[in-house]
């Protein structure tokens, strides 16, 4: 009977044992993480131009581009911001804090700032003067990433006391400097004027930029001038990484390093030409190429090559159809003046209120963000609530206005419905959203008559906008495409977990548990 007992227990617990080992096992750390971000990459570009790409593994053995991700990749076709304005700004920011930019404080590009009564940059810093020429350190141009309130992935990286290194390099300074963190070791961007890689007192107290810097300068200033907003800009931004990763060392350390690229040049493109354009065509074929010659540096100058590297490729923002080949194609579709919007406002409320001895009613506006006159509003013993409400009757008139919302009605958490308001409250960060904000008809954007036809932009939460691939690659991911609902917001969590470190201080999105390959067995 005993010997009975002892065998039913020890199948009991074996199986037991079985069951619980379906949990996902402590993974191995990388000796690299690499963000690749494409500025303006939209996800369907991933598929449109699939049959030009490289192959995934070519003759010679070496990798290609775009297919060798989505081959060996965690894919999410349809990886959403779940924002109210889709931007370059509050798209970096987001990927390695894991904060929607209500958290972040990072809602904009530029915001007007009510205290200084001044248009504020997002990495505006006056006290972090640039390291660059002359020309460019006299005119207080100073960059950091003090106005973002989340940590990151490589902050919290050096939190937990490793000693690792965080590189992160873009054309432009908001792209390089919001996705670095508070702690980067070098946040380096791009002044086209100078041709040069410059960066801030913020990492460099001082003044001196690291020598291999100032080598690839002058590189670069010996080679030819040509245009960033073309297949170029993607190699000045590769030839950089290339020369971080020697310079640090990158992926040849006890603890893991990070590197964070953007391409920048993909914007400028899609902003000019449209995403139905050959020449978005062009970019996105030349991308491939440029990505397949840098993950194969990669293989070569890692140790373990990419068995010991975390990818993870995604976009900032996706981008609306130009309003001219929208009509073409039976969309209703166009353009929004909005400095003539705030005029109108403005008009509006010098006949309601009377004129303002100084200055306007509306004092600037940003991506469909009005901001009002704060202190004449004081002045003359308004209500905030009430000269909102005018403004927005204003806006409202706009046949193209899709929502209006006020401050006040935010606070109230009187919005519109659904979709709308669950991106509001992800985005709307008091003090730096405006005061009354314009959310306009699907294939609508900012422009006015002057307005290049064929040319496109971004700022709102439809699909064409917040819609972009996220991929994942390494080795302890599970290839695969994959329909669940992957945001932006989870790529933090999903590299913190990876990488053994709590997630950054406001992240909120989740891990993507589904790719996860290592299980104890």
């Amino acid at each position: 009977m005993k010997l009975k007992i002892c065998i039913l227990s020890f199948i009991f617990s074996f199986f037991w044992v079985l069951d619980c080992s379906k949990t996902h096992a402590a993974p191995t750390r990388p000796q690299l993480v690499v963000i690749l971000m494409i500025d303006q990459f939209r996800a369907d570009y991933l598929t449109r131009f699939e049959k030009k790409f490289l192959p995934a593994v070519k003759k010679n053995g070496e990798i290609g581009g775009f297919e060798y991700l989505k081959t060996h990749s965690a894919y999410f076709p349809q990886g959403q911001y779940d924002i109210v304005a889709s931007i370059t700004a509050p798209g970096h920011a987001t990927v390695l804090t894991g904060a929607y930019p209500y958290q972040a404080g990072i809602p904009l590009n530029d915001w007007y700032d009510s205290q200084q009564k001044k248009d504020t940059y997002c990495t505006e810093d006056s006290t972090s003067a640039l390291i660059s020429s002359d020309n460019l350190t006299k005119a207080n141009l100073g960059r950091s990433p003090r106005n973002m309130l989340a940590t990151t992935v490589g902050d919290e990286l050096k939190n937990a006391g490793f000693s690792s290194k965080v590189v992160s390099i873009a054309l432009k300074d908001r792209a390089a400097i919001l996705m670095g963190g508070h702690e980067a070791d070098i946040a380096l961007w791009f002044h086209p004027q100078t041709r040069e890689w410059i960066s801030s007192r913020y990492y460099f107290p001082d003044g001196k930029l690291p020598k291999w810097v100032t080598q690839l300068n002058q590189k670069v200033q010996a080679g030819p001038d040509l245009n960033i907003a073309s297949p170029y800009g993607l190699e000045l931004t590769t030839m950089a990484a290339e020369k971080a990763l020697d310079a640090y060392q990158l992926g040849k350390h006890e603890n893991t390093d990070l590197l964070a690229l953007s391409f920048s040049s993909h914007d400028m493109v899609g902003h000019a030409k449209g995403p139905n354009s050959d020449e978005m065509e062009v970019m996105t074929l030349e991308e491939d190429r440029v990505l397949s010659h840098f993950l194969n540096t990669l293989r070569k100058k890692v140790p373990g090559g990419l068995n010991n590297v975390v990818l993870v490729l995604s976009g900032d923002h996706g981008v609306a159809a130009s309003p001219e080949w929208a009509q073409e194609h039976k969309l209703d579709a166009g353009r929004i003046d909005e400095a003539e919007l705030a005029s109108q406002i403005s008009a509006h409320l010098n006949k309601k209120y009377g004129k303002l001895s100084e200055g306007d009613w509306v004092v600037s506006h940003s991506s469909f963000n009005f901001y009002l006159n704060q202190p004449a509003i004081l002045s003359k013993n308004l209500e905030l609530a009430s000269v909102e409400a005018e403004a927005k009757s204003v806006l409202l008139q706009n046949p193209h206005a899709a929502q209006v919302f006020t401050s006040s009605e935010f606070t109230q958490r009187r919005l519109p419905p659904g979709m709308f308001e669950r991106q509001i409250l992800h985005t709307y960060f008091p003090g730096r959203s405006g005061n009354v904000i314009l959310i306009p008809r699907p294939f609508y954007i900012g422009g006015n008559k002057n307005s290049v036809p064929g040319s496109a932009s971004h700022a709102t939460g439809y699909s064409y906008d917040r819609t972009v691939p996220i991929l994942l690659a390494g080795p302890q991911i599970r290839p695969g495409t994959y329909g669940t609902r992957a945001e932006v917001v989870d790529i933090a969590p999903t590299l913190s977990f990876l990488l053994g470190i709590i997630p950054p201080s406001l992240s909120e999105g989740r891990v993507l548990s589904e790719i996860l390959a290592a299980t104890r067995k």
